[in-house]
């Protein structure tokens, strides 16, 4: 079945506005792609202090697993469940060594 958010391709250049650092900047972007292309215009709830669970609501239940897999997409690696329930945009950006992103 098909998201209810498919065919929509929301701008996420607002999320740079919050990233004075240029890396940062990127990482939060290329992110916030990815979430987009599951949650669609949801993504403009998206700032530098929500956590990926906070994200994870704004998606229906059918939709979390396709969230997650694109997150893990965007970062080239696995989230575990600690660091999903606990990691906030920007301590994602400061650190993307964590996520070898």
């Amino acid at each position: 079945m098909k998201s209810h958010h498919a065919g929509l391709n929301p701008s996420v250049e607002f999320i740079r506005l919050f990233f004075p650092n240029a890396r940062e900047e990127e990482f939060a972007v290329r992110i916030a792609q990815h979430i987009a292309l599951v949650l669609g215009e949801q993504v403009a709830n998206l700032r530098p202090d929500s956590t990926m669970s906070e994200v994870f609501e704004w998606a229906a239940p059918r939709e979390q697993v396709r969230l997650i897999l694109a997150i893990e997409a965007a970062c080239g690696t696995e989230i575990n469940d600690e660091l999903a329930e606990t990691t906030r945009v920007r301590f994602l950006s400061s650190y993307p060594q964590i996520l070898i992103c």
